[in-house]
């Protein structure tokens, strides 16, 4: 049996894809036809694609260049939102959120706060 990581990069876009059709896949993620069907086909895949398929897989980039495999026992509800946790804990980190009722990002260590 192959590993995740044995498959290319297009034929883990396609397992992701599952039953959906290329133009379903296009349609949600903003991308043409043409640039699926070149993803699929091995053709080199820019970041900003990388990123748009990820989202509309409901994927992780890391997932579909093979450096992890699926969390195929969770739900895509699950996976999303286990994601979206991901990138809150990232931004809280990165002193990114907002604190919508002070409208200002949280200070970091020696950073003073910053006014939007």
């Amino acid at each position: 049996m192959s590993q995740w990581q044995d498959f290319t990069t297009g034929e883990r876009i396609k397992m992701l894809r599952g039953k959906e059709t290329q133009a379903d896949l296009a349609s949600r993620s903003g991308l043409s036809m043409h640039t699926i069907q070149k993803a699929e086909q091995g053709g080199s895949v820019s970041l900003p694609t990388l990123l748009r398929l990820a989202e509309a897989l409901h994927s992780d980039v890391s997932v579909i260049l093979g450096q992890q495999a699926p969390r195929r026992g969770m739900g895509r509800d699950d996976r999303s939102m286990l994601r979206e946790l991901s990138r809150t804990v990232h931004d809280t980190a990165v002193g990114a959120l907002v604190d919508p009722a002070e409208g200002t990002a949280p200070a970091g260590p020696l950073q003073s706060p910053v006014i939007l």
